[in-house]
């Protein structure tokens, strides 16, 4: 019998990064920063409750003003990439980066072009 806390980090790693990927990069959990920061559950439930209520607040996004960046993997499994181009679309002025093969954890699989991404949009949109 699998521990839970095994079976739980497998399904997690399979939202997070795309098997092909993690075929391609098995040492790929060394990478990822460890915490001991422990997540209350009702932050959790918080996000989930937000997450099945995401009509009112698609509804909202277009009231956004401050510059936008919305990147997304286009292999994410929990945010698939067509949730993101629908919310840069709504969001005006906002910058849509799609990276390719990129699962919801793209930050640690391609850290060095996330951080370009982020530093470019940063510089560009700096308005002080």
């Amino acid at each position: 019998m699998v521990p839970k806390c095994i079976s739980l980090v497998n399904s997690l790693t399979s939202l997070f990064f795309p098997e092909e990927w993690r075929n391609e990069n098995p040492n790929y959990l060394e990478n990822i920063p460890k915490t001991t920061e422990t997540i209350l559950n009702q932050t959790l439930n918080k996000q989930i409750e937000a997450a099945a209520n995401s009509a009112p607040t698609c509804d909202r996004l277009k009231n956004i003003t401050q510059p936008t960046l919305v990147i997304v993997g286009t292999d994410d499994a929990a945010t698939p990439a067509a949730n993101s181009v629908r919310m840069a679309e709504l969001i005006p002025g906002s910058w849509l980066v799609q990276i390719k093969g990129g699962g919801h954890g793209l930050m640690y699989q391609y850290p060095e072009q996330f951080s370009n991404i982020v530093e470019t949009f940063l510089e560009n949109t700096n308005t002080q």
